[in-house]
C-alpha cells in the first residue's frame, strides 16, 4: 500500500528556507570575515582562527560519518599534513600566512 502524496513529508531544502533564515546566515559570515577588522589583539584572531578550523573539521567530518555512513581515520591524517606544512612552510620557508594556508590545502 503506498502512501498518499498528502501523508508524506519532504525534508525543508534550499528553496524552501526563508528569507530571514538566509538574511541571518549571510550576517554571520559578514561577521566572522570582518572579525580582523574588530579585534586587533593576536590572541583573539589566533583562538578565533583555531575555532574556525575546528568547526570546518567537525563538520566535514559530520558529513563523512553522518551522512555518508563512513568511518575513516584518513580525514584526521590529511587535517594534520595540511596543517603541519602550512606550519613548516610559515616557521621555515617564512612564507605569509595566506600562501601556506593555500599551498597546505
Amino acid at each position: 500500500m503506498n502512501p498518499s502524496p498528502s501523508t508524506t513529508m519532504a525534508a525543508p531544502g534550499p528553496a524552501t528556507r526563508s528569507v530571514p533564515v538566509q538574511m541571518a546566515w549571510l550576517a554571520l559570515l559578514a561577521a566572522a570575515i570582518s572579525l580582523p577588522l574588530w579585534f586587533r589583539g593576536d590572541f583573539i584572531l589566533f583562538m578565533a582562527t583555531q575555532a574556525g578550523v575546528m568547526m570546518l573539521v567537525a563538520i566535514g567530518l559530520n558529513f563523512l560519518t553522518g551522512y555518508a555512513g563512513q568511518v575513516s581515520l584518513g580525514h584526521g591524517a590529511l587535517v594534520a599534513v595540511g596543517s603541519y606544512a602550512t606550519a613548516l612552510l610559515m616557521v621555515d620557508a617564512h612564507w605569509s600566512f595566506w600562501a601556506a594556508a593555500l599551498a597546505g590545502m
